[in-house]
């Protein structure tokens, strides 16, 4: 499946693919939704590989990771440079979002990141 994505993308040319990919710089969230095993992490991981084709910067969490290591940098007083990791990300690819509670805590500081 990931190679007919990248085939498309080539036929097209890449002006077309970076009209589709407007929403990164519009700063416009793209939400997948459905059922477990219904492609959504594979067409979120082709749109990120089309993104750095680009140029774009792009990073990829599993959301339980990404809250694990929220919570220890703000248990560790390092939250401000953990934060700066996201300031030159062109588009943050969030994985399984949903599945993890959050604490008040943590929920505050995650939906700070973004």
């Amino acid at each position: 499946m990931l190679n007919g994505c990248l085939r498309l993308c080539s036929t097209i040319g890449k002006h077309s693919c970076n009209k589709r990919l407007r929403f990164i710089q519009a700063k416009e969230n793209l939400i997948l939704t459905g059922s477990p095993g219904t492609g959504k992490t594979h067409l979120a991981t082709s749109v990120g590989f089309e993104a750095c084709k680009t140029g774009l910067e792009v990073r990829f969490y599993r959301v339980s990771n990404l809250v694990e290591s929220l919570e220890k940098a703000w248990k560790e007083d390092r939250l401000a440079s953990f934060q700066s990791k996201f300031k030159n990300v062109d588009l943050v690819i969030l994985d399984e979002m949903g599945y993890v509670p959050f604490t008040t805590e943590v929920d505050e500081l995650f939906y700070q990141l973004f």
